[in-house]
Protein backbone atom coordinates (compact mmCIF):
# COMPACT_ATOMS: atom_id res chain seq x y z
CA UNK A 1 0.00 0.00 0.00
CA UNK A 2 1.47 3.30 -0.97
CA UNK A 3 1.71 6.50 1.25
CA UNK A 4 -1.19 8.29 -0.40
CA UNK A 5 -3.40 5.30 0.00
CA UNK A 6 -2.55 5.16 4.15
CA UNK A 7 -3.07 8.77 4.09
CA UNK A 8 -7.04 8.23 2.03
CA UNK A 9 -8.03 5.26 4.49
CA UNK A 10 -6.71 7.26 7.74
CA UNK A 11 -8.15 9.97 6.30
CA UNK A 12 -11.89 8.36 5.09
CA UNK A 13 -11.75 6.88 8.60
CA UNK A 14 -11.17 10.67 10.38
CA UNK A 15 -14.56 12.06 8.65
CA UNK A 16 -16.68 10.24 11.30
CA UNK A 17 -14.53 11.66 13.92
CA UNK A 18 -15.07 15.95 14.27
CA UNK A 19 -13.04 17.93 15.99
CA UNK A 20 -13.82 19.24 19.46
CA UNK A 21 -12.55 20.05 22.61
CA UNK A 22 -9.12 19.31 23.65
CA UNK A 23 -9.70 15.54 24.42
CA UNK A 24 -11.41 14.64 21.19
CA UNK A 25 -8.67 16.43 19.08
CA UNK A 26 -6.07 14.89 21.42
CA UNK A 27 -8.11 11.26 20.46
CA UNK A 28 -8.30 12.31 16.54
CA UNK A 29 -4.52 13.56 16.62
CA UNK A 30 -3.91 9.94 17.97
CA UNK A 31 -6.46 7.69 16.01
CA UNK A 32 -4.38 8.96 12.78
CA UNK A 33 -1.04 7.78 13.82
CA UNK A 34 -3.00 4.49 14.81
CA UNK A 35 -4.55 4.03 11.99
CA UNK A 36 -1.13 4.80 9.73
CA UNK A 37 0.51 2.03 11.85
CA UNK A 38 -1.67 -0.48 11.45
CA UNK A 39 -1.69 -0.09 7.79
CA UNK A 40 2.26 -0.02 7.10
CA UNK A 41 4.60 -2.52 6.72
CA UNK A 42 5.23 -3.19 10.53
CA UNK A 43 2.51 -2.44 12.12
CA UNK A 44 3.08 -2.30 15.99
CA UNK A 45 -1.09 -2.97 16.48
CA UNK A 46 -3.93 -5.05 14.53
CA UNK A 47 -4.58 -3.92 10.86
CA UNK A 48 -8.13 -2.33 11.68
CA UNK A 49 -9.91 0.41 12.49
CA UNK A 50 -11.17 -0.84 15.46
CA UNK A 51 -7.75 -1.57 17.08
CA UNK A 52 -6.84 2.15 15.97
CA UNK A 53 -9.84 3.48 18.06
CA UNK A 54 -8.79 1.24 20.84
CA UNK A 55 -5.24 2.34 21.01
CA UNK A 56 -6.43 5.87 20.62
CA UNK A 57 -8.54 5.83 23.28
CA UNK A 58 -6.14 4.24 25.80
CA UNK A 59 -3.84 7.18 24.73
CA UNK A 60 -6.54 9.82 25.94
CA UNK A 61 -7.98 8.06 28.92
CA UNK A 62 -5.12 8.70 31.36
CA UNK A 63 -5.37 12.01 31.13
CA UNK A 64 -9.26 12.28 30.44
CA UNK A 65 -10.63 9.27 32.71
CA UNK A 66 -14.66 9.94 31.49
CA UNK A 67 -13.71 10.78 28.08
CA UNK A 68 -15.63 9.50 25.33
CA UNK A 69 -15.09 10.05 21.89
CA UNK A 70 -17.95 11.74 19.81
CA UNK A 71 -18.06 9.11 16.22
CA UNK A 72 -20.57 10.11 13.44
CA UNK A 73 -22.31 7.78 11.67
CA UNK A 74 -22.66 7.66 7.89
Amino acid sequence: MSLADMNAAAADELRHVPQGALEQNIYRMALQQYLLNSLGRRPQIERSAAAAHAAALRTVRPYYREFTPTILQD
